[in-house]
């Protein structure tokens, strides 16, 4: 898999570039060659601001040309008040929506796109966990926001080195 793009969605849309994700265990991880995060406006009518986020996000991920857009879906985690309460106020909804904006943009593009439920790609590791792994696999200290920690860990996952179990797996699974 080359020229790949992970993406965790929400109103901060993390990213990360990957020139490939190809990596046998035995040679060196494969490092991102951009990453970031690109917010939703604040203001004006949500509609309106996913649209922004949407045409702000083509022009980002066209100047990777993309081959494979790899996005986290959305999921319910049983006995998550968190969960429970996105779900109920409607925001879980809206990442959805979000979530299918960039498939779109992916289409646009014409890559692949792929959906990745949380649970294979970290399973229950929490956020600090996460952001704790992608500095190790970085070899360097930075600062980010948790949207891009999950889009750069997804791609660490995809070469087997997030959760620890060095199972590279495939978006088969």
């Amino acid at each position: 898999m080359y020229k790949v793009l992970t993406i965790d969605p929400g109103r901060g849309l993390g990213y990360a570039f990957w020139p490939s994700l190809r990596r046998s265990m035995d040679k060196p991880l494969i490092q991102p060659t951009a990453y970031g995060c690109i917010n939703m406006p604040v203001e004006g009518l949500w509609e309106l601001r996913a649209k922004a986020l949407f045409w702000e996000f083509v022009n980002l991920a066209s100047d990777f040309e993309p081959k494979h857009v790899i996005v986290e879906n959305q999921a319910l985690w049983g006995g998550s008040t968190k969960s429970f309460t996105a779900g109920v106020k409607g925001s879980l909804f809206k990442l959805s929506h979000v979530t299918g904006l960039i498939l779109a943009a992916a289409f646009i593009l014409e890559a692949d796109a792929h959906l990745v439920q949380p649970m294979i790609w970290k399973g229950t590791l929490p956020n600090r966990l996460v952001k704790q792994r992608v500095l190790k696999a970085m070899g360097k200290q930075f600062d980010a926001v948790e949207h891009t920690f999950d889009a750069l860990g997804l791609g660490f996952s995809i070469q087997g080195v997030l959760k620890g179990d060095n199972k590279i797996w495939s978006l088969a699974e």
